[in-house]
């Protein structure tokens, strides 16, 4: 599988409109130093109108993601925490976090170490502030 290199964006944002802004915002800057393609993006989009809420992982958290893709070229991990929550279904999202990778061995080990996380912070909220989160993941 080869060691696992991840680019890292993490941010605060008071507020934004909808998921998809949610989406684009917490990536941007990915897409800006070409570490994924918005055609991945595309790919979030159609996977969520196809399949619905199943990435929202709890009532204020959601963990956007396709299948690994050509239009990722370095696997990566984006966080963003709404002061203004989104609604996603029937969810009210505060964290946002997206993620993606080249090979199915990669974005099973994001998906984990995402998931470990989250299981951290549900008995400890105070992971989820900004430097917190830098610091767990070591980034």
């Amino acid at each position: 599988m080869g060691e696992l290199q991840i680019a890292y964006q993490f941010q605060s944002m008071h507020s934004v409109k909808s998921w998809e802004e949610a989406l684009y915002k917490a990536t941007s800057q990915l897409i800006h130093e070409k570490i994924v393609s918005a055609n991945y993006l595309k790919d979030i989009v159609e996977e969520i109108n196809k399949s619905g809420s199943y990435m929202a992982l709890s009532h204020d958290t959601v963990v956007f993601h396709a299948r690994p893709s050509e239009y990722v070229f370095k696997e990566f991990i984006s966080y963003m925490t709404l002061e203004e929550p989104i609604h996603y279904f029937d969810k009210v999202i505060h964290h946002v976090f997206v993620f993606g990778a080249r090979t199915e061995d990669f974005h099973l080990a994001l998906l984990s170490k995402i998931s470990t996380f989250l299981t951290a912070a549900s008995s400890d909220e105070a992971l989820l502030t900004l430097p917190n989160i830098k610091a767990w993941f070591n980034a």
